[in-house]
């Protein structure tokens, strides 16, 4: 059970990791794009 809840939580953190280093990306081209 240990492992599993870890081993998703690492997923997961890097999975949020991703969207926000994805999400800040294409917020600059939006602002960059507007501007």
């Amino acid at each position: 059970i240990w492992d599993n809840g870890i081993g998703l939580g690492i997923q997961t953190a890097e999975k949020l990791g991703w969207a926000v280093i994805v999400g800040s990306f294409v917020l600059t081209i939006l602002t960059v794009a507007i501007v």
